[in-house]
């Protein structure tokens, strides 16, 4: 062994070449630094790390540990150095040096596939059932690329970026997805250092316009609805609410004396919750048609539309709505693709923004707490103001069917 003096904790020692600790302080998550005395430790609270690693380059390719060639970890700055002082040693003698040998008992603990099942795992649990679709597939996608690369390796995240051909708003969330990932390690395992690997500055998205519909066209898909689904769909279409605060009304909501409706429930998916999208109670007005098809009232906390006994699940009513829109296309010879979210909220909305409904009373009305939101239906209105002016010095011909 050489330099052997370098492990005396008592004299003043020089920082040793290829050793890093690896994480943070445990208490002011601060780095590591080198004290001429004590080693490696956290000016603050001169706590040491409870892990090293080494690294070296070895004919042009890097080598990093964080355990024996046994498989112990380096606990401690006395291991790491005797480790480094041993593949020094090695790489001194010709011939004598295996780099098979140092990288081929890469410690599983690092292995991207063996972290990201683990992360995986961690954040469903915290998550509801429907929120945790896309993090198992983009899990499984990350998984494959990266295989079982050690993640202290893994400097940069653009390689991956460049595979991706997806819509940049998917694409934004598997990159915010992974990056969260890498976090995670950094923050809760303390296995790399921050601030981790560099990732690419990801496009903005194109803003989304909504498709809409009038309430004619409204009508005309609603009459595809089966009749036992009839109440449900009328509803959400009268009153513009979103589809799982409509599957998740009770009658305790329902105030037929003073016509009002109170949104306090909401369904993600198919997991009830004791408030709204939006964290807020949401009270509005209850119009004659919608009152008209209300099922007939049962008791306070019993839920206002059920199918079969039980409150609509997410996908009955999708699997309804899509149906109902495939067969209006068909019989009209129309191709109209509209999501249900659509067909519902963002039409009632632009219908009543354009009859002059202020854009502050629809933010009231759906609890949106940024106008950005709301103001989707501005831009209608304006649209449809300017045709109405445009007309009334330019009269506009109706464009008739087969006409040159």
């Amino acid at each position: 062994m050489q330099n052997t003096q370098s492990l005396n904790p008592w004299g003043f020692i020089p920082m040793p070449k290829g050793i890093q600790p690896e994480g943070k302080c445990p208490e002011c998550k601060g780095p590591f630094k080198w004290d001429e005395r004590r080693g490696y430790v956290c000016p603050i609270h001169f706590l040491p790390p409870k892990r090293f690693t080494i690294y070296f380059n070895h004919e042009g390719e890097r080598v990093s540990r964080g355990h024996t060639l046994e498989g112990k970890p380096l606990t401690n700055h006395y291991m790491a150095q005797a480790l480094y002082e041993l593949a020094m040693d090695q790489k001194s003698v010709p011939g004598k040096f295996d780099i098979t040998v140092w990288k081929s008992k890469r410690a599983l603990e690092y292995q991207f596939n063996r972290l990201i099942a683990k992360w995986e795992r961690e954040k469903i649990s915290t998550l509801k059932k429907g929120s945790y679709k896309n993090i198992k597939t983009y899990c499984k996608q990350f998984a494959a690329f990266y295989g079982d690369r050690d993640v202290r390796e893994i400097r940069n995240t653009k390689d991956y970026y460049q595979t991706l051909k997806n819509s940049i708003s998917v694409i934004n969330a598997k990159m915010d997805t992974l990056k969260s990932f890498f976090r995670w390690l950094i923050e809760d395992e303390r296995i790399i250092p921050a601030p981790g690997p560099s990732f690419p500055k990801l496009e903005e998205p194109p803003e989304h316009e909504p498709i809409t519909v009038s309430r004619e066209i409204q009508e005309q898909i609603l009459n595809f609805i089966p009749e036992i689904h009839q109440p449900l769909f009328r509803y959400m279409v009268y009153q513009g609410c979103r589809p799982n605060e409509a599957r998740a009304l009770k009658w305790d909501s329902i105030d037929l004396e003073n016509m009002m409706v109170t949104y306090k429930r909401g369904f993600s998916i198919d997991d009830l919750n004791e408030h709204t999208k939006t964290k807020d109670i949401i009270h509005n007005p209850l119009f004659p048609e919608t009152v008209a098809v209300l099922p007939h009232r049962s008791f306070d906390l019993d839920f206002v539309f059920k199918f079969r006994g039980a409150p609509y699940k997410y996908n009955t009513v999708g699997a309804i709505f899509t149906a109902a829109l495939k067969r209006f296309n068909k019989i009209t010879g129309n191709n109209l693709q509209i999501t249900m979210y659509e067909f519902i909220k963002h039409s009632f909305g632009t219908q009543l923004v354009n009859k002059g409904l202020p854009i502050e009373v629809m933010q009231q009305w759906w609890g949106h707490e940024d106008s950005k939101m709301t103001k989707k239906y501005a831009k209608l209105k304006i649209v449809d103001h300017l045709r109405r002016e445009v007309e009334k010095i330019y009269p506009i011909k109706k464009v008739v069917e087969g006409s040159q």
